[in-house]
């Protein structure tokens, strides 16, 4: 259990506690972080700086959302806890109080900021219910004047011991925006995942690996092509070896899907696609890719399917649309076809391809304002 000092809080001090929920299902208490007089007198008391810590591990959380959802976390859970960020009524932070004297929740941080001349330092402590000393200590240095970058770099550093795994998932998607397809920082946080997390989680890492292997495959341009069929070796390996701890980890399936049609091996790229949509058949990239696969094989009724469901699942998508409209026209479905460029157009009124597509199907239902009462009544067309 945790020091009782920590846990024995009054009214007031429940009150301040922020909790922070993460999106892999851990959650975090921290209390009003400790600040010198000065920062008070510079504007940043301890609500602004404990503010602006847990803006950051949301900040951090959120960026790397999108890559926990084959961990079939709750989405109704995952808006509780971001709401949790902007909760400050206090029933909410009296239950959150009780909950962590209990020790239901798993980490609690409590610390402080000092200062020498233009230097703070962060210094805070990480507990767990189950053992009275800190499980981990974080120290940050920073600037003064700029205490945001601060909580942030500490937000990262609490986060990297605390689920390194979300850490990575946050690094890998900065380094692939910033073309940095090394992946350094990626690789620092998968590692210390498979050193410190029990051997029956790494498929988590295994796939995320496998991912960044195959993300510098597809765009790294200074590989060679031999490099390039490294790099997707690479890719599947770590890909298959998530798969055997995790048959039904959707992304593995998705990318060696993706990987497998690239490489022109149409039977085994389906083979993973319709396993993909069989763990998950509301996710929105298995059902481009595999209709973009079968495009490619002219296999249209086959594409039909797959794009109605996209488009089902992302109907205010203008290029979905596009990409059903042609689907319907090479099955003759002309008037299917000219419905869904009629729709594109509703969602990016400013691309002329599709009011010129639809005009082409049906000239006389779309006419400039005047010249047909029967026009489709569409500020977009002109009617």
């Amino acid at each position: 259990m945790f020091d009782i000092g920590l846990l024995t809080v009054s009214a007031v001090s429940v009150l301040s506690l922020f909790t922070v929920s993460l999106l892999v299902g851990e959650e975090v208490v921290i209390d009003d972080i400790e600040v010198t007089r000065q920062l008070e007198w510079n504007g940043f008391t301890s609500d602004v700086v404990t503010r602006q810590l847990t803006d950051s591990l949301r900040e951090i959380s959120v960026t790397a959302g999108s890559q926990v959802a084959a961990l079939k976390v709750d989405e109704t859970e995952i808006e509780k806890g971001i709401g949790a960020f902007d909760d400050y009524f206090q029933l909410s932070e009296l239950i959150n109080g009780t909950r962590s004297i209990f020790g239901l929740i798993p980490f609690h941080i409590d610390g402080e900021i000092t200062e020498t001349r233009e230097e703070a330092l962060f210094y805070a402590r990480v507990y767990t219910p189950e053992q009275p000393e800190p499980l981990f200590e974080v120290e940050v240095n920073g600037d003064t004047n700029d205490i945001r970058q601060l909580m942030h770099s500490a937000a990262l550093d609490l986060l990297g011991q605390m689920d390194p795994y979300l850490v990575a998932i946050y690094h890998r998607r900065l380094e692939e925006a910033a073309k940095e397809y090394d992946f350094p920082q990626t690789k620092i946080f998968a590692k210390r995942f498979l050193e410190t997390k029990p051997v029956e989680e790494h498929f988590l890492i295994y796939g995320l690996l496998g991912r960044a292997h195959m993300i510098r495959a597809e765009r790294d341009s200074a590989l060679s092509s031999v490099q390039q069929q490294d790099e997707y070796e690479a890719a599947i390996n770590y890909l298959n070896a998530a798969l055997l701890q995790r048959p039904d980890f959707l992304f593995p399936l998705v990318n060696l899907g993706i990987i497998n049609a690239e490489r022109g091996d149409a039977a085994a790229a389906e083979k993973y696609f319709a396993a993909a949509v069989n763990v998950d058949p509301n996710y929105l990239e298995t059902r481009i890719a595999w209709g973009d696969l079968l495009t490619k094989q002219d296999r249209d009724l086959d594409v039909l399917y797959q794009y109605v469901a996209a488009v089902e699942l992302e109907p205010d998508d203008a290029e979905l649309r596009d990409k059903l409209a042609r689907s319907y026209l090479r099955v003759g479905m002309r008037e299917a076809a000219r419905e869904q460029w009629l729709s594109a157009l509703q969602i990016s009124p400013l691309t002329t391809a599709y009011l010129e597509n639809a005009r082409s199907l049906d000239p006389s239902e779309i006419m400039p304002a005047g010249e047909n009462d029967n026009c489709v009544q569409s500020p977009a067309l002109a009617c």
